[in-house]
């Protein structure tokens, strides 16, 4: 399954409609119930880039204090998997197998943090930026600014990445240096809400 370059260097909020959403930071994830992003990776030809597309859905969002805990969905044509993350101060985190957290974006993310490492790349906060793609659409709600980072690989041989990220969506755009250009390599291409099945209770 090919899923976006930083989550998967991480893995080796309130509820909608909550008026005190405003009191907590930006947090630059998905993590709205019921949210489903599509995406689909441009440098491959013709039918690899139909077969490349996967969907990411949030299942489940629970507030615990100051954090929330997000179970996303991962759906590709090979198969599902499903992985949570938990979002804390702004940063963002996620649950490996033995349930340790995983350092994807630091608290404070992005005004209080311009460098951090983890076990496998260390990144650099470049800076804000306006998503410029005419797809997806939008609504008024969603803001177009984000940011960009950049994870150079600390062992021989790793891939140099960047990838942009929007608040409430997380990574919209990853890039891949390569034979001196960037190359995109996953990119969102589609934004909307579906409904998340839920066990029936039985008497």
């Amino acid at each position: 399954m090919r899923l976006l370059p930083l989550l998967g260097t991480a893995l080796l909020a309130l509820t909608p409609g909550c008026r005190l959403q405003d009191a907590r930071p930006p947090v630059y994830a998905a993590w709205e119930e019921g949210l489903t992003l599509g995406f689909e990776a441009p440098d491959l030809p013709g039918s690899q880039r139909e077969a490349s597309r996967f969907q990411k859905q949030v299942t489940r969002t629970v507030i615990d204090g100051d954090t929330r805990k997000v179970d996303l969905a991962y759906t590709t044509l090979q198969g599902r998997l499903v992985l949570q993350q938990v979002l804390r101060k702004g940063g963002v985190f996620f649950l490996d197998g033995q349930g340790k957290a995983q350092l994807l974006l630091p608290e404070g993310f992005p005004d209080d943090s311009s460098y951090w490492e983890t076990p496998t790349h260390r990144f650099t906060l470049l800076g804000r930026a306006r998503w410029e793609h005419d797809a997806p659409s939008f609504p008024e709600t969603q803001t177009r600014q984000g940011v960009w980072v950049e994870a150079m690989p600390l062992k021989p041989n790793g891939a140099r990445i960047r990838a942009f990220y929007l608040p409430g969506i997380g990574e919209a755009e990853s890039r891949e240096w390569r034979d001196g250009k960037w190359v995109t390599t996953n990119l969102l291409v589609s934004r909307g809400f579906s409904e998340v099945p839920r066990l029936r209770e039985t008497n």
